[in-house]
């Protein structure tokens, strides 16, 4: 389950990287890596029910497709790995009945397996900072 979120982090870091060899700048590789992947997406699909399907396909391939790669860009491979991590554990999020006898172990699945990774990650990239400096508390 893992395997996913990893191979396709690394996947999109060695485009991102590949791309920025050759376009020089973290925009450009930004636009055309999106127009890349909505071409080839909407190239595949078949949106024919509706007249309004393929501009609305569009959009919402930009929309997934551009976040996906400013992620990449801005905050690394970390966050892409853990964004595709929890995209594909939504599926997950229908056994939170609290009444349900497997809820604790779900519980600390969550806490132990998914949150204290992402929060470590967080951690070390501040690099020793503080995460709240005393003269933002001020006002």
């Amino acid at each position: 389950m893992l395997s996913g979120p990893v191979v396709m982090g690394l996947g999109v870091m060695t485009w991102i990287v590949l791309a920025r060899i050759v376009l020089r700048k973290n925009w450009l590789t930004f636009v055309v890596l999106t127009g890349i992947m909505v071409t080839a997406l909407t190239l595949t699909i078949r949106l024919e029910q509706h007249p309004l399907a393929t501009p609305i396909a569009i959009l919402l391939f930009t929309a997934i497709w551009g976040s996906l790669f400013f992620t990449a860009i801005r905050f690394g491979l970390m966050a892409v790995v853990f964004a595709a991590l929890y995209t594909q554990m939504g599926d997950m999020f229908r056994i939170f009945d609290p009444s349900a006898w497997f809820f604790g172990y779900v519980l600390a699945y969550l806490i132990l397996i998914l949150l204290a990774p992402a929060f470590y990650a967080f951690w070390i990239s501040l690099g020793g900072k503080k995460l709240l400096s005393g003269e933002m508390l001020d006002g």
